[in-house]
């Protein structure tokens, strides 16, 4: 597997829709590396691709019909042993499931990625040894937020509500290391509502 220090560019691009289609486009394209949803799809690119960078995630619907990320230090090792170099979870908890997520992934050597919500949670998790906070659960695109971040040292990925190359970069601008896209490059279908929600037609 990928030892990743360095990415070879700053675009990730988050395929978790068709991703049998979405992993090769994005890869073909020159993304730096793929963000992906469960175990299976991890295997499925490690497979195909065997020099991918993966980011991945497990998505979990709870009973209120929330959705958490990767909730448990099992989800977590699974995706790790189906060959993500890189484990992302929902950091918002308390502290102690924080660091207990983030030594369980170490412990396996894997490399994690806490997804926050605000520039608070963001400074907790990277004390607690997090390899790359990202912007992930923030309620909207802040590069206020991302600038904080980045002006204390930490590792940086924008990822939420960047729709053109324009947002891309002005989040790198702010100090962001990576800037992880989905909808914008893999869903033409809300592509196609944007548009029509732009020119005011159904």
């Amino acid at each position: 597997m990928v030892k990743v220090k360095n990415f070879e560019n700053r675009l990730i691009v988050s395929c978790q829709d068709n991703e049998h289609w979405t992993i090769p486009m994005a890869l073909v394209g020159g993304a730096a590396g793929v963000r992906l949803n469960g175990a299976e799809n991890v295997a499925w690119c490690r497979n195909q691709y065997p020099m991918s960078v993966i980011i991945a995630c497990h998505k979990m619907k709870q009973r209120d019909g929330s959705v958490s990320i990767t909730p448990t230090s099992d989800t977590a090792r699974r995706l790790h042993q189906a060959g993500a170099n890189y484990v992302a979870f929902d950091a918002r908890g308390p502290q102690d499931h924080v660091q207990a997520m983030l030594d369980a992934l170490h412990s396996e050597g894997a490399q994690a990625v806490a997804d926050v919500s605000s520039v608070e949670e963001g400074l907790a998790a990277w004390r607690c040894g997090a390899d790359i906070v990202a912007t992930t659960l923030a309620p909207f695109l802040c590069t206020e937020d991302i600038k904080a971040l980045a002006n204390t040292g930490i590792m940086v990925m924008a990822e939420g509500g960047i729709r053109t190359p324009w947002q891309a970069r002005i989040c790198l601008n702010a100090g962001a290391e990576l800037v992880c896209v989905g909808s914008a490059i893999t869903r033409p279908h809300v592509i196609t509502r944007w548009f029509l929600d732009g020119i005011g037609d159904e």
